[in-house]
């Protein structure tokens, strides 16, 4: 099962032990939150939606990390959290509250 909704500005995806993406309003900033297993390749087909949306709405990276989690692939997830310019129409359902995962190694190339 994949699960896929994009409506112009907003995206989700879910796709258990894969991916999981959403966007959402991070720190008054419209975002995009991924995370995914590190099996999965951003050039994946699977991750075409994402790549597509964060190219769409000039996606930058503002912090990546790596959080040990049986339910996802190898048994890692990597949280990577993007700003991305203004979405119309964020409501106060969109607003998003991050606590960084304590067992979460940061990522280099940030």
């Amino acid at each position: 099962m994949f699960d896929v909704t994009v409506d112009g500005h907003r995206l989700e995806v879910e796709r258990p032990t894969w991916l999981f993406a959403r966007t959402c309003r991070l720190i008054n900033r419209a975002g995009l939150i991924v995370y995914r297993s590190p099996m999965l390749r951003p050039v994946s087909p699977l991750y075409t939606p994402v790549r597509e949306f964060l190219s769409r709405h000039d996606g930058e990276i503002h912090r990546r990390g790596m959080v040990l989690d049986a339910g996802m692939m190898l048994g890692r997830g990597e949280l990577s959290v993007y700003f991305t310019r203004a979405i119309p129409h964020l409501s106060d359902d969109d607003i998003t509250a991050i606590e960084w995962p304590a067992n979460a190694t940061e990522l280099e190339g940030v």
